[in-house]
């Protein structure tokens, strides 16, 4: 039952993106291709199988481990203790993370001088120290606020010294490493962490995910320095053909490299803690297997049928766009649909939706975050549409939109600034990265553009635009209460005077 409803949830916007697909191949807009829309329905229903299987299993898997660990923090009597084990997990789990491995296969497009997997190294490292600084931030009380003036500044001080592609490539990095695995352990972790504090424990249980999100974004501006400017004569937007059995074969290992590391850390933490009943580890590593399975399903349903098809889509919606004046304004209306459609695929924001619902006493429902959610990333979507036909560089979107959250960042609870951090964090799922990233990467070569200064920076806005909804619902919340207060106020000074 689980994994129908699971199967249920992912396939909803897969079949809206087929949809959407065959819509703009009916309009002559994008030319019929047999055997790649073939590859596409199959490469579809793989997919689904796979990241439903992923999903379901790494709750009693994966997620499992993080949260036997979170809920017993107050077992490691050092605090030394707890940054090392919550330094190897976040590392763990961001090799871990299915989109940064889709997104770094995009990337060595862009940069082949630059191993991927030393990528996924440094932004998992990345991941890892940051997330110290957010238990750091705990122990300390620090203001979140004053986290984001500080890392912003940094960041603004470092891009002075290097190419302009650097800042959304950077930021990009950093919305693709938080995702369906590292968020809901990271979140149990944060809650188990600000338990063991009296003061502020709720306020604290939030900002993590966000926090540790920052580490690829240094990573990438530090590479920048060292690197300078990549050659785009290498860049090939190109798909490579290859056979169902080598896809198979490439996913497999790319998947045990993703397991490996966090399974070693919970056995090592397991044996010298926990020490949990054997046969709830059986059962742990039995969900550890499928998810192994799911993965590799994921990964092959991702290269066999919808890298081909995010080419071809985009190449075509470029090539409409060089011989239409208009073309853009389709683009546009393709990129708003898909924002609608995206928020409903990644599971991270259905948990902090159900958290907001909780900490808001259910002022704040469900359905009404995920609309917002969903606004903000077709707004997110259409401004790097924009961004990229027009050659619009990054930093003229990108700075208001940073101002505008520190802003607000001043204004509404402490509780708010962290679920909006955590949410941009997550905001960016699988279907963006293996689908709407490739397309306009494709649009972008077919129309011209400098792809490292313009193509870049597409998810830095989606992990950032929902930061501002985020925390102008924190506003009207912090508004409400206000009101209920003073309302509350006048009506005891009524039966006062009565």
């Amino acid at each position: 039952m689980a994994f129908l409803k699971k199967l249920r949830d992912c396939s909803f916007a897969v079949f809206a993106i087929i949809v959407l697909v065959s819509i703009l191949m009916a309009c002559g807009v994008v030319q019929f291709d047999g055997d790649l829309f073939w590859k596409f329905i199959v490469g579809a229903v793989i997919f689904v199988v796979g990241q439903a299987l992923f999903l379901m299993s790494a709750q009693t898997g994966i997620m499992q481990m993080g949260h036997s660990i979170g809920s017993n923090i107050s077992k490691f009597k050092r605090g030394s203790v707890v940054y090392i084990i919550v330094l190897l997990i976040a590392f763990s789990l961001t090799l871990a993370e299915p989109d940064i491995q889709l997104y770094l296969q995009e990337v060595s497009k862009i940069t082949p001088s630059i191993s991927s997997f030393l990528l996924l190294l440094f932004f998992a490292i990345g991941v890892a120290l940051f997330a110290i600084f957010g238990i750091f931030k705990v122990t300390k009380h620090i203001k979140l606020k004053y986290i984001l003036l500080g890392g912003y500044l940094l960041i603004f001080l470092l891009i002075i010294f290097m190419p302009a592609g650097y800042l959304g490539f950077s930021f990009d990095a950093s919305g693709v490493t938080t995702g369906a695995i590292t968020v809901p352990v990271l979140l149990t972790l944060m809650s188990g962490i600000s338990g063991l504090k009296a003061k502020n424990s709720q306020d604290d249980s939030f900002g993590l995910v966000g926090i540790a999100s920052f580490g690829p974004i240094f990573v990438v501006l530090i590479i920048g320095l060292i690197v300078g400017h990549p050659d785009d004569s290498l860049i090939n937007m190109g798909s490579n053909a290859t056979s169902f059995l080598s896809i198979l074969g490439d996913s497999a290992w790319r998947s045990l490299i993703a397991f490996v590391p966090i399974c070693i850390v919970f056995l090592v933490v397991n044996f010298i803690v926990l020490k949990l009943p054997k046969r709830q580890i059986a059962r742990i590593f039995i969900s550890v297997l499928f998810s192994f399975v799911g993965l590799v399903l994921f990964f092959v349903g991702i290269y066999f049928g919808f890298a081909g098809m995010a080419d071809h889509v985009g190449e075509q919606l470029g090539n409409f766009v060089n011989n239409n004046s208009a073309g853009w304004v389709l683009i546009l209306a393709f990129m708003a649909v898909l924002g609608l459609t995206l928020v409903f695929t990644e599971p991270s924001i259905g948990i902090l939706a159900n958290q907001i619902r909780q900490v808001t006493n259910g002022f704040i429902k469900k359905r009404v975050y995920l609309l917002i959610m969903g606004i903000g990333m077709s707004i997110a979507l259409i401004l790097g549409a924009l961004k990229i036909m027009f050659e619009i560089n990054i930093l003229y979107i990108l700075i208001p939109v940073l101002v505008i959250i520190l802003l607000l960042s001043f204004f509404v609870q402490e509780i708010f600034v962290g679920i909006a951090l955590d949410t941009g964090a997550s905001a960016s799922g699988s279907m963006l990265v293996a689908f709407v990233f490739p397309i306009l990467f494709a649009i972008a070569s077919t129309i011209g553009v400098r792809i490292f200064d313009y193509a870049f920076g597409v998810i830095a806005l989606v992990a950032t635009i929902p930061i501002i909804t985020v925390e102008l619902l924190g506003l009207s919340y912090k508004i409400k209460l206000k009101r209920r207060k003073k309302d509350a106020q006048m009506s005891d000074n009524r039966t006062n005077e009565q």
